[in-house]
């Protein structure tokens, strides 16, 4: 995680899948991911419904992605952003 800020970041990416476990984890790597998707591209979640073993990972979410995009629930466990 303390490489993130010094990585070379794409731009123009359509597709993130983070599989992060823990909610202090999602909030190092999204300053750096979204802001590299272009418009229309999909950000998946793997522990968004999760709650009983990832209890923050859902509310975390939802805080940081308020105002940004709706967070849409695709199965039991997983949930997914379209960037607008």
């Amino acid at each position: 995680i303390l490489t993130l800020p010094y990585l070379s970041w794409p731009t123009g990416v359509s597709l993130a899948i983070l599989d992060c476990d823990l909610a202090v984890s999602y909030l190092e790597v999204l300053p750096h991911v979204y802001p590299a998707l272009s418009l229309g591209a999909w950000m998946v979640f793997d522990e968004y419904g999760h709650t009983t073993r990832y209890p923050e990972v859902r509310s975390v979410l939802d805080q940081w992605f308020h105002g940004k995009a709706q967070i849409m629930v695709a199965d039991e466990y997983r949930a997914y952003i379209v960037k607008g």
